[in-house]
């Protein structure tokens, strides 16, 4: 991950939040920790990469408030426990990639590599997909 993008973390617990915060900038990432999408969407970043907790509903709030906007932003999810199904859905549903918390330094970094090279792609297929909806619903 390019070090002068930040990461824009979502995750509603504090201390989890504080935690991930803590681990990534001991590996030189800079963090924008946010509570919620509300708070995220209220000052709406030109880059970063998005890691967000998976609480079964916010891959899907999400990629909407992206979709909206027009402005895409790639997406890793997280999760403590990751069920197969729930990481299955998430990336079906936007998400880039999916990491386990307590995540290893290695696996975020790639994780994070990973996120921005296939987010050109991924954000352009998304924006086409939201013009395409539309021009349906006109």
């Amino acid at each position: 991950m390019d070090r002068t993008e930040p990461l824009l973390l979502i995750d509603r617990d504090s201390r989890r939040r504080a935690a991930i915060t803590h681990t990534c900038a001991g590996r030189g990432l800079h963090v924008e920790p946010f509570e919620d999408i509300g708070e995220l969407a209220r000052r709406w970043p030109d880059a970063g990469v998005i890691l967000a907790h998976d609480d079964g509903t916010v891959i899907a709030d999400l990629v909407a408030t992206m979709t909206a906007s027009g402005a895409w932003l790639p997406l890793v999810a997280f999760d403590e426990h990751p069920l197969p199904q729930r990481i299955v859905a998430a990336v079906l549903g936007g998400a880039v990639d999916y990491v386990a918390w307590p995540f290893e330094p290695d696996d975020l970094a790639e994780a994070l590599r990973g996120a921005q090279g296939r987010a050109q792609s991924m954000g352009s297929m998304r924006l086409r997909e939201a013009m395409a909806r539309s021009r349906v619903d006109k």
